[in-house]
């Protein structure tokens, strides 16, 4: 199965390689996204792409079956404000999200027809994704923004910019791997802990006490709090089922006055593949955005209280 897969990604690579007019032959090792990639369907719209924006707007819908992928993907023109935007959707539970895992929104300038950027979903959450754009010098760039946060800026990504916008993502993540750590959005494979963390959320906010399936907190770090959501995110993708507590400091230094009280997060995927992080001030919900904007420049004590995969399971018949 390991080399069937493998010579499936390189045939993708290869169709599209071809598409592109490139000369070398790049080796990938099998994709670490569990996302559809649509490179053979934007390869076939290459000359599309490029073309006048007169020729662009207007342009219907059309839907086409990845013969590799076995799913549907949507391409789309949408004109709003200084932007024309040519989206390449994946198909998702019978619709065709702009947030989806593994979407590409391409925008171009609504009066030059100069590429701006492309923005890509890293998983059907709007706040995973990545954005590339061309660079004169160094070929494109990228920002890579995780649970809201803006964790990388600017890395390089050696690849001109029209064949990013037709290459297989794992072509952009074979180039940024000694930058990126693209293994972290493996988590998909973490969902069946996703209904005991919500239950044990809901027990937590009727008794204010977590169940008793947590082994003894970790000692507490202290992160910026402008971090917290990334991190929340690589807690659970260590470990699904972990929650996180602490308090908000106004300053790594000055922990003699908390600006809250602790804080509990039951970070989880849904099974639409969103990430969230419910959160308790005591046994009153809050929303972990509203916190990280209400203090910018503060600092989070993070401690992390791991479950005890034994009693955890078991959960929903301990009443």
């Amino acid at each position: 199965m390991k080399h069937s897969r493998a010579a499936l990604v390189l045939l993708v690579f290869s169709a599209a390689t071809a598409v592109a007019g490139a000369q070398t032959v790049f080796q990938p090792r099998p994709s670490d996204f569990h996302f559809p990639d649509s490179a053979v369907v934007r390869a076939g719209y290459a000359r599309a792409l490029q073309a006048p924006l007169r020729e662009v707007i207007g342009r219907p819908d059309e839907i086409h079956l990845s013969r590799y992928h076995g799913h549907r993907i949507k391409y789309r023109v949408l004109t709003e404000g200084d932007g024309v935007y040519q989206l390449f959707l994946v198909e998702h539970r019978g619709e065709f999200p702009i947030d989806g895992a593994g979407s590409y929104v391409i925008k171009r300038n609504r009066d030059s027809g100069v590429f701006e950027q492309v923005k890509i979903f890293l998983l059907s959450d709007s706040e995973f994704f990545v954005r590339i754009f061309p660079d004169p010098v160094r070929g494109s760039r990228m920002d890579v923004v995780i649970a809201g946060d803006t964790v990388h800026r600017s890395v390089r990504v050696p690849l001109q910019f029209n064949r990013v916008l037709v290459e297989p993502f794992d072509l952009v993540a074979a180039l940024t791997r000694n930058v990126v750590d693209w293994d972290r959005f493996r988590a998909q494979d973490a969902l069946s802990w996703s209904e005991q963390l919500q239950e044990t959320a809901r027990r937590f906010q009727a008794t204010g006490k977590l169940a008793d399936v947590f082994l003894a907190p970790e000692p507490t770090e202290m992160i910026p709090l402008d971090r917290l959501r990334s991190r929340l995110f690589h807690e659970y993708q260590q470990e699904p089922g972990r929650v996180v507590s602490g308090v908000v400091y106004p300053s790594r230094f000055h922990t003699d006055n908390p600006e809250t009280d602790e804080i509990v997060i039951f970070p989880y995927i849904t099974e639409s593949g969103r990430f969230r992080m419910t959160a308790f001030a005591g046994q009153q919900q809050i929303s972990v955005h509203s916190l990280v904007a209400q203090f910018p420049e503060a600092y989070f004590a993070l401690s992390v209280r791991r479950p005890d995969s034994l009693s955890i399971g078991n959960l929903r018949d301990d009443d």
